[in-house]
């Protein structure tokens, strides 16, 4: 079965939310000795991460800024038949 946890995040881009889908194992607990003299070794708990997502709620405006500079020039290096 698959759950999600989230946790607001503060970086250096800027506010933001973590989203993360995992499933969940419980693990099984450690048995020394059954009637007939066996025993099980157990298996530790576990998590696997399936999904992880950052929304930035409150982005930094410098982040931004730099970001929106880096997109427009790799555009505009892109539509450019020289490069």
């Amino acid at each position: 079965m698959t759950k999600k946890w989230e946790s607001q995040l503060d970086t250096e881009l800027g506010t933001g939310l973590l989203k993360i889908e995992y499933e969940f194992d419980p693990g099984e607990p450690r048995v020394d000795y059954y009637p007939d003299g066996s025993g099980n070794p157990g298996q530790e708990a576990s998590v696997r991460i399936i999904d992880m997502k950052f929304e930035l709620t409150e982005p930094d405006t410098d982040f931004v800024e730099e970001l929106q500079t880096e997109i427009l020039d790799g555009e505009l290096n892109d539509e450019n038949p020289n490069n």
